[in-house]
């Protein structure tokens, strides 16, 4: 028996045709086979289910192939834009982190600034102390 679907079970020729049909039971044969065999039988050639018409839907390869190639570049799309997204969430936290460190920087900067300023105006008064009572010193 057929199992693995690699040739039609009708007339068991691979399938290298362009269309072939599925039956509603999933079973899948050559388009021609199958409306020859609907002409003699109404049963699936392969499980022997009752078969109308409307439960065979008859497919293009080359179309099935595009819609899966289709679905697998949707995929890889949606899969890129997912990774992308999530890097772009990364990267904003770090520029957020950065932004923050870079304040804190800043401050400490102007602290040190304020410092230097203040530590130079009471070097400078000092001096002038130290100056004066030099001069007392010596006069």
């Amino acid at each position: 028996m057929n199992t693995t679907y690699e040739q039609c079970f009708i007339c068991n020729q691979d399938y290298s045709e362009k269309d072939i049909s599925i039956t509603k039971c999933n079973h899948k044969f050559h388009t021609s086979c199958l409306c020859n065999w609907l002409t003699i039988g109404k049963k699936c050639p392969y499980c022997n289910e009752k078969l109308v018409e409307r439960n065979i839907e008859a497919i293009n390869i080359e179309d099935l192939r595009r819609k899966i190639l289709r679905e697998m570049l949707v995929k890889t799309l949606n899969d890129d834009v997912q990774y992308n997204q999530e890097i772009i969430k990364t990267n904003e936290k770090t520029m957020e982190k950065l932004k923050n460190n870079e304040e804190r920087i800043r401050i400490q900067i102007n602290k040190h600034n304020i410092i230097n300023e203040i530590n130079k105006s009471k070097k400078e008064e000092l001096n002038k102390k130290i100056n004066k009572f030099y001069e007392k010193l010596i006069s």
